[in-house]
This record gives structure tokens, C-alpha cells and sequence, in this order.
């Protein structure tokens, strides 16, 4: 049976409770449209105040020009607003606000309370709205501007209420939306509490520079470099980037504003991009905070109730605008970087008898003391016992070669006899589930049960990357950051019972954007089993206290750490074991053995019996092959001594 629907009009109430949803999603965008009135009211210091992410309780409280009596009821009535009269006011928009729609969704969900005064006024107003119905409207003593508490947000909207996310991560999205109001206006006062604890305050003196070291750190501060203001087609372009050489791995910190809006624009952010290539690696993105400056006119701010899309009437201007701006400062008198160079022992020359290369050769040596990674390599090749019966030495080549040059200067010869260790436990065949206790892993085999390794000889390493091995019946080439990274990485997935720590001597304090900040909270666990002891620093802000072991020696561990929040904030609420192999990736890459630098001799020995003994490792995390076999065969044809 065919039925036709009624259709009737919505009741006042439910229609600003479905309206509200557009604009109050959650805590943090309730307190941005309350800031930004407070901004359009000429406030000179605003302070925000939050309890349980905001959910509780939200105070905005500003020094602005306060609001009329006659106009208070009004201010909580949809579509009333004194930023607009006309249609033709929509295309001079220079207002945050305008819509006239925050304060009747806020109230419609919540209950408010509202003290106001203005400048001429004996008196000031108080006023109270609970779920869109109006309340008591009185006199009330009050300082010049405005104070509106909103409390028990969505109390009258649980459907909404039950999507809201924990306080923690709540009250880190009204902290970021504080950063980005803080920073477009630099000669406000930022002031937030949050449940109780003042963690943002910014001086309001209209330096930018002040702002941003308040906001976002004054290490993240000191990467960056002025963007002298530009002009281009009537825009205006000014703020701050980073320098090259502190690219970050993710676009977090990328912080457009036009005429003193936050906005997403990807035609900025791709300006910016363009700008910046050539002098930044692949992968890496710049840091920014620019502003735009151009006609009303030019823009559509009208997109979307949260305001924070724009339409430009001409892309490629503000594309170029952009571009010339950032381009002219990377080239600006800018000097090269300091270059760093840290101070080494020269290490004394080993003492080798029956060289067959001849005379030792001018360059780096090869040291007979076994770095500290080459210390963990052998602890974790030695753990088991091995086969101790004598072996067969090696076949002597016939000739001795003469020419050590064709070589690296460090390619001495090192005669090594030794039997396979057992392989560790993320190597080893799957077994029958049903044959493994509860609680337990199988153990490894015996050594005895283990192939002996072949015997070889290390011939040398070339151009610092590539560990050149002669084998019985052929030449092995190694890629020694290769096959060290996939160790490690499969080190981290295999990590039972976590990965051993190092204390930093001096904590790390790393800024972050609000995004990789927030991902980084969600996840300390999982950074913890990983080997980092992470904390939070303050909005923005982490604490790195211990790193893994692995990354001992690795001198960019700030990288590390913004790789995985960038990888984390990928993720979303939940990182699934596929996905977390990125995060492996990232930390087993910087961990390893760097190519193009100069290894020890035990540093070299140790990556040859990785590769020798864990057959499994043949390639990268990233898909490169681990080493190449040039078979003797293939030599003695190439020389006609074949046949």
C-alpha cells in the first residue's frame, strides 16, 4: 500500500537544534565563534576558560566594546547580526563574524550566561538563556566588555553529546583553535585556562614574532626566517617560513591567514610548495606562517558556516603572489648554514701482519675497536652458543692483487671463520599453534641444527656504501644501510616484552602541530612499547625523555619523532598492525648505519654475518635489494678464462 508523507513545517525549537549542529559540532567551535565576536569587538585581551574540554564549562571573557542593553536579547536570535545590513555588505566582508547564527546554536544547546557593558554605561547587563528559551534580563555592576559562560554543552542533545571524544582530546581541538586565533592577531592578549592551569598567554605587543614563539614554541621560533611584505596584483603577502634545512614531514605546520582569517587554502599551501622546490627533500615540507592581505572583493568567505574555506575570484594572483614572496626571501641574503662538524678522535692505526695489499695506504683506517653499534650487533649475534670445532681455513687465491687504490683506502683484508648464530625469533618458521604454550614463544634451534656460515673475506668497502665480500664462488656487494635498517625494523616488530631504552642526558622538547600533538597522546603506549618515553609538555609541546637503544647514536632524533607523529596522525584514533610498519620504517632507517660514511672494520664484519646468516633479509623496508652476487664464473668469462 502506497503511503504519502506529510510534510509540515518544523517547530522554532527543533529547527535551531538541527540548525546548531552546523555550526557548534563541538566545544572547540563554540569558542571560536565566541572569540572571534570578541575580536570584532575591538578587545585588546581576551581570556578563555574551559573545564573538561569544554563540554562542562566555556568562559570567554574580552575588554571589548560590550553590548547595548536594548541589544542582548537580540544577539541569541537567529540571523541577527550588526556586521551586515545589506547584500551588498557580503562582498566587504572584513569581519570574522557575520552570519549571525553562533550565539541562538550555542544557546540552543547549552546554557548560557551573559555579562555585558559598554563604555557609556552606568550599569552593565546580565542574562541568562537555557536550550533557546530566554531568561532573566537585569542590571548587574560589570567592567567594560563582555563575560558569556556556556555550560553543560549538548545536555539537551544527547545524540550529539555521545560522539563528542575524550576531554583530553577535546580540549586539545580548543587549544588549537586558540593557536591559530593567537597567531592571526598578534596585538591581542591570549589568555587560556584549562581545568584550572594557565597553558597559553601571549603578550599582545603586535609583534608576530612574540606571537609565535608563544604559540608554537620559540625552538620552532628560531627555524624560521622573515617573508618581507610583498605586493603582487593588489595583494599583499607577509609572516615568516622556515628555513630550508628545517623541513618537517608533515604539512602540520603550515599556517595561512587572509586578511587576519585562518584558512585551509591549497592554493597557498602549493605556492609555498613551489617555491620552497629544489631546496627541501623529497617528502619534507615547509613551515609557515603568512598572511594574505587583499580586497574583500576578491575573496567568498560565505562557503561553509565554520568559515575556515574562502574562494578566491583569481587563483593563479594569489597563487603568484604567494610564490614571489616566499621565493624572493629563501634568496634574500640569506647565508649558507653553519656546518657543523664534530670533533673526533683520530683513531690509532691497527697493527696487521701479512698485509697482502702491501703497504697500509693514506686515509681512513680500519680500527680494530668495535663501535658501540657494532657492540649491540655482536651481543645480538653471540647470544647463543655456537659450533666451536675447528674449520677448514679458506683457499688462498693464487695471486696477490697489488693494487689496493682500486679500493677504498680502508679495504684492508680481515680472514673471518665463524658458524652461523641461531636465528632470532621473527625469523623463524611459523609453528603448529597448537604446540606452543600459552604465554610463550618456540625456542630457537640449537646451533648445531644451524648451517655453518661460508667462508669469506672482506676485500673492502666502496664509495662508503657498499661492503664488497669474496665468497667461494663469488663476489657479494652489500648494501650496508640496507641491510641494516631491515634488521632493525624487523627488530621492532618482533619487539616482545618492548625494546630496551636510553636515557636522554638533557630532555627534548619537540613542537608539535595540533593534529601530530594530539595523535602523539593517543598513542603513548605504543610509543612506550617502541622505546620512547614521551610526555606531555604543555599544548603543542612533547617531552621526549628516553629513546630506544637503537637510536643511541642517531643525531636527529627530533626528526624521528616528528616522522612518527606525522605517521600517527595517518593513522586516526586506531593504528592498525599494517600501518604500523611505517612507523617502523621511519625509526629503522634513521637508526641504521648511514651509506656514504666511512664504517669500522667490526662495523663491516658485523653487517656481512647479518646478511649471511639471516637468509630472510634480502631487502629493505623499502623494497631495495640487500646485496648482489657476482658469481666467478661470470668474472672468468668476462676475462676469457673460461673453456
Amino acid at each position: 500500500m502506497n503511503c504519502v508523507a506529510k510534510i509540515h513545517v518544523l517547530g522554532p525549537h527543533l529547527a535551531e537544534l538541527i540548525a546548531a549542529g552546523e555550526v557548534v559540532e563541538r566545544p572547540a567551535s563554540a569558542v571560536k565563534e565566541m572569540v572571534e565576536n570578541a575580536i570584532d569587538s575591538g578587545a585588546t585581551a581576551i581570556t578563555v576558560e574551559i573545564k573538561n574540554g569544554g563540554t562542562k564549562l566555556m568562559k570567554i571573557t574580552d575588554n571589548g566594546s560590550g553590548i547595548e542593553e536594548e541589544d542582548v536579547e537580540n544577539a541569541f536570535v537567529r540571523h541577527a547580526t550588526s556586521k551586515i545590513a545589506t547584500e551588498n555588505d557580503l562582498e566587504n566582508i572584513m569581519t570574522l563574524g557575520f552570519r549571525g547564527e553562533a550565539l541562538a546554536s550555542i544557546a540552543a544547546v547549552s546554557k548560557v550566561h551573559l555579562r555585558t557593558k559598554t563604555k557609556n554605561a552606568q550599569f552593565g547587563t546580565s542574562y541568562t538563556i537555557e536550550g533557546g528559551r530566554p531568561g532573566v534580563l537585569e542590571p548587574a555592576g560589570c567592567p567594560d566588555g563582555t563575560e558569556i559562560t556556556v555550560e553543560d554543552l549538548f545536555y539537551n542533545t544527547p545524540a550529539r553529546m555521545k560522539f563528542l571524544k575524550k576531554d583530553v582530546s577535546e580540549g586539545n581541538a580548543v587549544s588549537a583553535i586558540l593557536d591559530k586565533l593567537a597567531l592571526s592577531h598578534p596585538e591581542i592578549s591570549f589568555r587560556f585556562v584549562r581545568d584550572g592551569k594557565e597553558t597559553l598567554f601571549t603578550p599582545g605587543d603586535g609583534k608576530l614574532l612574540s606571537a609565535i614563539r608563544s604559540v608554537l614554541g620559540a625552538p620552532f621560533a628560531k627555524t624560521l626566517i622573515p617573508a618581507a611584505p610583498a605586493e603582487e596584483f593588489g595583494i599583499r603577502v607577509s609572516g615568516f617560513i622556515s628555513r630550508p634545512t628545517e623541513s618537517r614531514p608533515t604539512k602540520g605546520m603550515q599556517h595561512f591567514f587572509i586578511n587576519g582569517r585562518y584558512v585551509k587554502t591549497n592554493t597557498c599551501a602549493a605556492a609555498l610548495e613551489k617555491a620552497y622546490q629544489g631546496s627541501v627533500m623529497v617528502g619534507k615540507y615547509p613551515s609557515c606562517v603568512l598572511f594574505v592581505e587583499m580586497p574583500a572583493q576578491l575573496l567568498d568567505v560565505n562557503v561553509h558556516p565554520a568559515k575556515t574555506e574562502v574562494r578566491f575570484q583569481n587563483e593563479r594572483e594569489v597563487f603568484l603572489a604567494v610564490y614571489y614572496c616566499v621565493k624572493t626571501a629563501l634568496f634574500s641574503g640569506q647565508e649558507f648554514p653553519e656546518l657543523q662538524v664534530e670533533k673526533v678522535k683520530q683513531p690509532e692505526l691497527p697493527k696487521y701482519e701479512n698485509l697482502r695489499f702491501g703497504e697500509q695506504k693514506q686515509g681512513v683506517p680500519l680500527s680494530s675497536t668495535p663501535s658501540e653499534q657494532a657492540q649491540r650487533l655482536i651481543h645480538d649475534l653471540q647470544k647463543a652458543p655456537v659450533d666451536t670445532q675447528p674449520v677448514k681455513p679458506a683457499p688462498q687465491p693464487e695471486k696477490t692483487v697489488q693494487h689496493q687504490e682500486v679500493f677504498s683506502s680502508s679495504a684492508l683484508p680481515l680472514q673471518v671463520e665463524q658458524t652461523a648464530p641461531p636465528a632470532p625469533s621473527f625469523l623463524l618458521q611459523q609453528v603448529d599453534e597448537d604446540e606452543v604454550v600459552e604465554g610463550e614463544f618456540p625456542s630457537a634451534p640449537t646451533a648445531s641444527a644451524e648451517p655453518q656460515l661460508p667462508f669469506y673475506r672482506l676485500i673492502g668497502e666502496a664509495y662508503a656504501t657498499y661492503i664488497i665480500v669474496e665468497l667461494e664462488n663469488e663476489l657479494l656487494f652489500i648494501d650496508k644501510h640496507a641491510s641494516h635498517e631491515r634488521y632493525l625494523f624487523e627488530k621492532l616488530k618482533d619487539r616482545k616484552g618492548g625494546l630496551d631504552r636510553q636515557l636522554l642526558l638533557m630532555p627534548l622538547q619537540i613542537s608539535l602541530s595540533g593534529e601530530e600533538y594530539d595523535a602523539v597522546l593517543n598513542h603513548l603506549d605504543l610509543l612506550a612499547s617502541l622505546g620512547f618515553a614521551v610526555e606531555d609538555f604543555g599544548p603543542g609541546t612533547v617531552l621526549v625523555r628516553e629513546v630506544p637503544l637503537l637510536l643511541a647514536n642517531c643525531k636527529n632524533i627530533e626528526q624521528v619523532v616528528m616522522e612518527a607523529a606525522g605517521s600517527l596522525v595517518r593513522f586516526g584514533k586506531l593504528a592498525q598492525p599494517k600501518e604500523l610498519e611505517d612507523l617502523y620504517h621511519s625509526i629503522a632507517c634513521k637508526a641504521a648505519i648511514k651509506g656514504h660514511i666511512p664504517s669500522t672494520g667490526p662495523d663491516l664484519d658485523n653487517i656481512i654475518r647479518l646478511v649471511l646468516s639471516y637468509r630472510e633479509i634480502r631487502y629493505c623496508p623499502h623494497g631495495r635489494p640487500v646485496a648482489f652476487a657476482l658469481p666467478k664464473a661470470s668474472l672468468d668469462r668476462q676475462f676469457g678464462r673460461l673453456g
